[in-house]
């Protein structure tokens, strides 16, 4: 942890230029799925079969390295929007603002992710045009995925802010630390492990429902593959979310 106080927040420039360098690599190898599957067919034409086995279109390391690169660009955006807003509606609100606007967001915490994915490619189908531009497609498809956990995620990872002992917070607020610095220097690093978890499993459950919806809307004819990962992704998830859990509270940190 004490890695993170020192080096973490100066190594942001240096983990987005990986980053970048990362998604244009996944981006060359997944190019094909791309062209193949476009967004606004999903709405328009009829179903265009994603196969986990290899075929004329695309093979399983396009299909793979497409997923995981629409994963990495969603989770970044809704890590950045929803940390943002989660630290404003935790450290800056009003308390009896915050008490009534919480149980709005839990309104939006129960609606399912698929519902808020069909919602999402909706608006871009009718804002952007989707035919043509791959990169287009793919900048879509990674914003739509990080829309369907974004109210998830500021959920969680407000629970997690609240859940810290206020008098953590008033013996930073002593040292002359402002409330954004007291959030970003000294709660984020110390809950870093109870975030890791929360997103762990948010995007489990998220990748659960979309492959379950792409079975039955007939999107995939691979039945035992599908519900083979679905049980794979989730069992790992959860494994890890329980030790990072486990792990945090033996550390004895706040």
């Amino acid at each position: 942890m004490s890695k993170i106080y020192r080096y973490g927040y100066k190594l942001i420039p240096l983990y987005f230029a990986v980053l970048g360098m990362l998604c244009v690599g996944l981006y060359w190898v997944a190019y094909p799925l791309f062209d193949y599957a476009w967004l606004n067919s999903y709405l328009s034409d009829s179903p265009q079969y994603l196969s986990f086995y290899t075929n004329k279109n695309y093979n399983v390391a396009n299909l793979f390295t497409g997923f995981l690169l629409i994963f990495l660009v969603g989770i970044h955006f809704t890590l950045i929007i929803g940390g943002i807003l989660s630290i404003y509606w935790s450290e800056f609100i009003g308390l009896n603002m915050r008490k009534k606007g919480f149980n709005l967001i839990e309104i939006f915490v129960n609606i399912p992710f698929v519902v808020y994915g069909y919602v999402l490619l909706v608006v871009f189908t009718k804002l952007t045009d989707l035919q043509g531009n791959v990169f287009q497609n793919m900048i879509v498809s990674s914003l739509i995925l990080g829309g369907m956990m974004l109210p998830n995620i500021i959920y969680k990872f407000i629970q997690i802010l609240q859940s810290i002992p206020y008098d953590q917070r008033e013996g930073v607020y002593s040292l002359g630390a402002s409330r954004y610095r007291t959030a970003i220097m000294v709660l984020i690093p110390a809950q870093t492990k109870l975030f890791v978890a929360a997103v762990i499993t948010i995007t489990s459950r998220a990748f659960g429902e979309i492959l379950i919806v792409l079975l039955v809307a007939g999107f995939t004819t691979e039945r035992l593959e599908v519900i083979a990962s679905i049980f794979i992704i989730l069992i790992i998830s959860t494994a890890i979310s329980q030790w990072l859990k486990r792990s945090h509270n033996q550390d004895g940190t706040i």
